[in-house]
């Protein structure tokens, strides 16, 4: 299974390029197509994109591979494909292995047309484009309720992708032929299937619990455009009376405020200490009002006419 973990630094090209490679010419490794006989040692476009496919699935989806230009040749009766190849960065052109492809070196790949291979390499392809080759892989170590545990832990958009993958993988698998798939592949095909069905119950379920949270926003959010609409001040029906009510309840507590000021300066004024604006205390101090003694003297708003 390749390995297409990411790391939070994607790292050089030059160590994703010796991972391809080193994975390509293994030596018990091939790269399967749907059949040798197909291809020749002057036809052979189809072996090199079934290699460049693959190489992919095996980079980190922050870089990108490509075979360069010229390079590619193919030895039907060894059934080997050479060719020259490139990583570059997706971000950062500079970060390139080979830097100079005149300086790349050629790289010898072993192929067959292995059904069961063929089958897996196309089914890990189809993972590498929802980027979730690694997930796959983990997925595959567990039974049915611990991958279900496992999925669970996902967004709902993240279960979306892992559900159209999954659906590619079977497709493929079946496009392939199942009455006259061997009993391996035919495991293969069921292995994918209960994958599938994991991860669609799953999805459901996400599917459900985000729904009734905007359910329940919807349902708040109308509470209180309610609430606001019927306490807007402006709009509520006070009726006249009410309102008369309010203004003198204003216009009181600003008169009140007015007189309070008023006596303070009168008895801060040379020979304003006495008469109706204020008193002296026995020490000789003189109380310029409620309000400034810090005495809070309940105000009654005057009455409104018809209230």
């Amino acid at each position: 299974m390749p390995n297409t973990d990411m790391v939070a630094d994607p790292g050089t090209a030059e160590a994703q390029y010796g991972k391809v490679v080193g994975e390509l010419t293994a030596k018990d490794f091939y790269v399967a197509v749907s059949s040798v006989n197909n291809y020749s040692d002057n036809l052979f476009a189809g072996v090199t994109n079934n290699i460049e496919a693959y190489a992919q699935v095996l980079l980190d989806s922050r870089f990108d591979l490509s075979v360069v230009d010229g390079s590619a040749s193919y030895n039907s009766a060894d059934k080997t494909w050479t060719g020259k190849i490139r990583v570059v960065q997706h971000t950062d052109g500079k970060n390139a292995y080979p830097a100079d492809t005149s300086a790349a070196q050629p790289i010898t790949v072993k192929v067959n047309d292995n059904e069961l291979e063929f089958a897996k390499q196309k089914v890990y392809k189809a993972l590498s484009k929802s980027s979730m080759a690694d997930i796959d892989f983990k997925a595959a170590e567990m039974s049915s309720s611990e991958m279900y545990a496992y999925f669970c832990k996902y967004s709902l958009n993240r279960l979306k992708s892992f559900y159209d993958g999954y659906n590619s993988c079977i497709s493929i698998l079946a496009e392939m032929g199942q009455t006259t798939a061997s009993d391996v592949q035919k495991a293969l095909y069921e292995d994918y299937e209960v994958k599938f069905h994991v991860v669609e119950s799953a999805l459901k379920l996400r599917q459900s619990q985000v729904d009734d949270v905007n359910r329940q926003i919807k349902g708040i959010q109308e509470e209180q455009r309610k609430f606001q609409e019927d306490h807007d001040f402006y709009k509520f029906p006070w009726g006249q009376p009410v309102q008369g009510v309010l203004l003198l309840q204003a216009r009181g507590r600003i008169h009140e405020q007015q007189l309070c000021v008023g006596r303070a300066v009168n008895l801060r004024m040379p020979g304003k200490g006495k008469g109706t604006g204020g008193s002296r205390s026995e020490g000789g101090k003189e109380s310029l009002c409620a309000a400034e003694d810090g005495v809070g003297v309940p105000w009654q708003p005057p009455h409104a006419p018809g209230v």
